[in-house]
């Protein structure tokens, strides 16, 4: 009979559930991350465009 902790079949899945735990933690950073930075960049385009169209609509 296997009574080491290493044939355990809750301690293997307890690991495994452990071990996804923090890859989606991980996932979730970089997706919130991937977020901001498209938000931000989409922001400061916008804000690019209203500057020119106003520099166009001043000089014209």
């Amino acid at each position: 009979m296997h009574t080491s902790p290493e044939h355990r079949p809750w301690h293997q899945a307890a690991g495994t559930i452990n071990g996804l735990r923090s890859w989606t933690a991980r996932r979730r950073r970089a997706a919130t991350a991937q977020l901001m930075r498209g938000a931000f960049y989409s922001l400061g385009s916008g804000i690019v465009s209203l500057f020119i169209l106003w520099i166009q609509h001043q000089r014209w």
